[in-house]
């Protein structure tokens, strides 16, 4: 897929969203992160979108013939079961869409509450540039 297109269903997909909040979508492994609000909901790699699921929105990808998110690797194939392909319909129906994404940005939010806090090591060089340098 064109840069030209990939910017082109960037901008759709910001048309269709828009209801929900700032929507961004960053650079990202060869893709692009989906976020709203500056939390992710969803992946994009080529003319494929990944949307966030969990245990409360996992069947409705299932029912829909939707995978998880796959890439190769020097391993071979890797799956990322936290993000589920789109299904086509879903995408061409901005309401639909709206529907799935909030499901999604809920999938996320759950998540990173679940995450525990970074801890802080002592003595552990700053990531910070030193000015002086």
């Amino acid at each position: 897929m064109s840069k030209a297109a990939e910017k082109s269903l960037i901008a759709v997909l910001g048309a269709k969203l828009a209801a929900l909040g700032p929507f961004i979508a960053r650079p990202m492994f060869g893709g692009y992160g989906l976020y709203i609000d500056g939390l992710i909901f969803g992946l994009m790699v080529g003319d494929q979108v990944f949307l966030k699921v969990d245990e409360r929105n996992r069947g409705r990808f299932e029912s829909a013939g939707s995978r998880p998110f796959r890439y190769e690797t020097s391993r071979g194939e890797t799956s990322i079961a936290s993000y589920w392909r789109c299904p086509d319909d879903v995408l061409a129906d901005a309401r639909k869409l709206r529907l799935w994404t909030n499901e999604a940005l809920s999938a996320s939010r759950q998540a990173r509450q679940k995450k525990p806090a970074r801890k802080k090591i002592v003595g552990r060089p700053s990531r910070q540039r030193n000015p002086f340098l």
